[in-house]
């Protein structure tokens, strides 16, 4: 019933709220000043025997304070607040569960995510209208694990190189004519309207770089944000 009622409204709703769901908009068009960040523990695993990632705890420690940090002194939005999902399992389950719908679609189609009712209901007790949902994954590895499957590629002529995923703990495989990567970062941002309970923009970062440094989440969160916060 739920389900039908939402879709029954789809097309007024469409009317009303597809000024600031639609793609190709700026934090400025949309009326977005200041923002609280919903943020998820970042992932981090070391690779030491061929593409088992192992989880690391103290890499995802520094990780996470790494991005909130990052992501407070962005320099092109104000954060009002900085939540740490984590503490809330059913508005983390959420989080990751918007991020999967969001990143599902092409940047067009993102009026069409539905914000699941725990971000919206959390952002009305808490007065947080604009919410900027994050996730963040990597790996490193070792120096004798990258040697070794470095010449083990060589050989072969071609790579599977592993990409990790936190939203899903999952791993996607894709064939690369080259040597391994040593490290990799990915960082996921996603900007909910609870308001008008839309997602106005979402935006992935990928670098081969190692993802517990500071200068790798300064890096990311700004190649993430630029493009609609400029």
């Amino acid at each position: 019933m739920k389900k039908l009622f939402r879709f029954g409204l789809g097309i007024a709703l469409l009317a009303a709220g597809f000024s600031a769901c639609s793609p190709a908009r700026t934090a400025t068009q949309d009326g977005v000043d200041k923002v609280t960040v919903l943020m998820t523990d970042s992932q981090v695993s070391r690779i030491e025997t061929g593409d088992q990632p192992l989880y690391n705890e103290q890499g995802s420690l520094d990780a996470s304070v790494n991005f909130a940090r990052a992501m407070q002194h962005n320099g092109m939005v104000g954060i009002q607040a900085h939540v740490r999902a984590e503490s809330d399992k059913a508005l983390n389950d959420a989080a990751f569960h918007l991020l999967e719908e969001a990143f599902a679609v092409r940047s067009w189609q993102l009026h069409r995510v539905a914000v699941p009712r725990e971000i919206v209901e959390w952002g009305e007790r808490t007065g947080a209208r604009f919410i900027l949902i994050t996730a963040h994954d990597g790996y490193v590895r070792t120096e004798q694990n990258f040697i070794s499957r470095s010449a083990a590629a060589n050989g072969a002529g071609a790579y599977a190189e592993m990409s990790m995923t936190a939203m899903t703990h999952t791993r996607a495989t894709y064939v690369r004519p080259s040597t391994p990567v040593k490290e990799f970062s990915d960082f996921h941002v996603a900007l909910v309207d609870t308001k008008k309970e839309c997602v106005l923009f979402a935006k992935e970062s990928m670098e081969n770089r190692d993802p517990a440094l500071n200068t790798t989440a300064v890096k990311q969160v700004q190649d993430a944000l630029m493009e609609y916060f400029r």
